[in-house]
């Protein structure tokens, strides 16, 4: 809707402002990753301050400790046992755990999220399309090579155990659907 927005007294026009949408990806990127962090994080903190207090009811000790196990148990990062072998030692604090890697996987995500972001199967031209297509298949590899990158660092058993990297392999997943089903838009 706020793409159609035209000047004071016309009428809306289908895809007219789209500086519109760097508003809402921001809005929608900081609502939903800054916002819930704050609340987590005041959540975590009025729970440490019951806990320094004198726990008067067993219930809220309770609580507390069952909401620490689900935290700990849902973070994104995990602390994987020291490989035994050097090569997966050397992967992972010379590849896996530099700033670089997290840097460059980061990036990637949000570049992909823009371009799915701006694409419109309606309005695209031809060139649009195979320029999205490979731009997909582009940053399908880097996943690939990430995933791939993890878990020769750390195991695939270590890999999954982390709840967070199953999204990858969803999305790994859901795009090799897509090049079974081309013409499928619901995994597209």
């Amino acid at each position: 809707l706020a793409t159609a927005i035209t000047e004071e007294g016309s009428s809306p026009v289908k895809d007219h402002s789209w500086h519109y949408v760097v508003f809402f990806v921001i809005y929608v990127v900081i609502g939903c990753l800054f916002v819930m962090n704050l609340f987590v994080a005041f959540i975590i903190d009025g729970f440490e301050q019951l806990r320094k207090q004198d726990f008067k009811h067993l219930e809220v000790l309770a609580n507390y400790e069952s909401f620490v196990s689900l935290v700990r148990k849902w973070s994104p990062h995990k602390n994987n046992p020291k490989p035994k072998s050097a090569v997966r030692v050397w992967i992972r604090t010379k590849i896996v755990e530099t700033y670089m890697f997290s840097f460059a996987s980061t990036t990637c995500v949000y570049l992909n999220v823009a371009f799915m972001a701006l694409y419109s199967p309606t309005t695209s031209s031809e060139e649009y399309e195979t320029f999205y297509d490979t731009q997909n298949n582009f940053f399908l590899a880097l996943l690939l090579l990430d995933v791939m990158c993890n878990v020769a660092a750390v195991g695939s058993t270590n890999y999954l155990h982390d709840g967070w990297n199953h999204i990858d392999v969803a999305s790994i997943i859901a795009s090799f659907l897509a090049f079974a089903f081309p013409r499928s838009t619901f995994v597209r």
